[in-house]
């Protein structure tokens, strides 16, 4: 793989997570294959670009992504790592993520299965105070948010 294919990759993944900072769709088309396979990091998987296109349509209503931010790329001949950070707004509430995704590309050059690992940012080390370990409200509720 080149440098160039590999900033290529990247343009295109800065692409999609501009159209969520944004709430447009910036070119959703040029980014994923007509039959991708999507899988979000607590289960919702979604097939094909019209579906994708749907979703992106339908969150942008509920939610916003107020950053997006990647830090790091890992290339390799069909497949990406990325390991980013997202600032979620619903309902009134900010949710922290930091995660990785597993990116594979077709011979187009374009997205034909993405699957997010993602992991709350509100961290916090429930034996401190405990052998047993201890979990507030507001920690079960993050926790909760995620899967809504």
């Amino acid at each position: 793989m080149t440098s160039q294919q590999e900033k290529e990759r990247e343009q295109l993944i800065a692409l999609w997570t501009k159209s969520w900072t944004e709430k447009n769709n910036l070119g959703i088309e040029k980014v994923f294959a007509p039959d991708v396979h999507y899988i979000r990091s607590w289960g919702p998987e979604y097939h094909g670009l019209l579906e994708l296109q749907y979703w992106f349509s339908e969150k942008n209503e509920r939610a916003s992504i107020e950053k997006w931010d990647v830090d790091h790329f890992i290339h390799l001949e069909k497949e990406t790592i990325i390991h980013w950070f997202v600032d979620e707004q619903k309902n009134g509430d900010v949710i922290h993520l930091e995660g990785l995704s597993l990116v594979k590309w077709n011979d187009q050059n374009q997205i034909s299965y993405v699957q997010h690992f993602a992991s709350n940012m509100n961290r916090f080390d429930p034996y401190r105070d405990s052998e047993t370990p201890q979990y507030d409200d507001q920690q079960l509720k993050r926790f909760d948010d995620l899967h809504k």
